[in-house]
């Protein structure tokens, strides 16, 4: 799950979700039904945590898929490709009728369903569902940073790329203005150049990806 630690790595806000993703690595090959919560439970944060941003209620029943598909409309993504969009909804919709049906934490079940369980999930279709699940959880992340600040015209936070703050600022000196500061020269860039950030950031994010290929 490198290129899902990558990108919550590069934005400081995600990086909260590094501890899950360590615990469904840790999981893998030991307990491999208790990943199944554990995805689940990283798309619905990043569903939730999108929509309560831009204010946009979900209510405590809501579904796996029902926050998947809130998420993708409030966002406005593939408004022109409607098979496209559906597709990642039914995506959202198996990985919660998998956990249903497989998971070993979320409904009780006796010692003997728990083995049967473990016997008919191999190991190929649990990295088959986590793969899946890290391309949604790419998907919508990348949309809500990159691409739904632009389509609002919103400027975006400087705090939520600490990733590539830090890269851009190891190689510089702070800056002082007039008195002021010190200030790390990302901040500057930022602050005084922003489609420079951008093109900087964006850069960072291609060499970034293809060093985890």
């Amino acid at each position: 799950m490198e290129e899902l630690k990558s990108f919550c790595s590069q934005y400081n806000k995600w990086s909260q979700l590094l501890e899950n993703i360590s615990a469904i690595e840790r999981y893998m090959a030991k307990e491999p039904l208790i990943v199944v919560d554990y995805c689940k439970s990283i798309i619905e944060t990043i569903c939730k945590t999108i929509l309560d941003e831009i204010n946009i209620s979900y209510g405590n029943k809501c579904t796996t898929n029902e926050l998947v598909k809130k998420t993708c409309s409030a966002l406005k993504v593939l408004e022109n490709s409607k098979t496209l969009a559906s597709s990642f909804a039914n995506v959202s919709q198996n990985l919660g009728q998998f956990r249903n049906d497989f998971s070993i934490i979320a409904h009780g079940a006796s010692l003997a369903e728990i083995e049967k369980r473990k016997i008919m999930i191999g190991s190929a279709t649990i990295k088959f569902m986590v793969s899946t699940f890290e391309q949604l959880a790419i998907f919508l992340i990348t949309i809500y940073q990159d691409e739904y600040p632009l389509m609002i015209g919103t400027k975006p936070k400087y705090e939520d790329n600490k990733g590539f703050n830090d890269f851009f600022d190891s190689e510089k000196e702070d800056i002082l203005i007039g008195g002021y500061g010190p200030y790390s020269a990302s901040e500057v860039l930022f602050n005084v150049e922003i489609a420079a950030y951008n093109t900087e950031l964006q850069n960072y994010k291609m060499n970034n990806h293809e060093n985890n290929i």
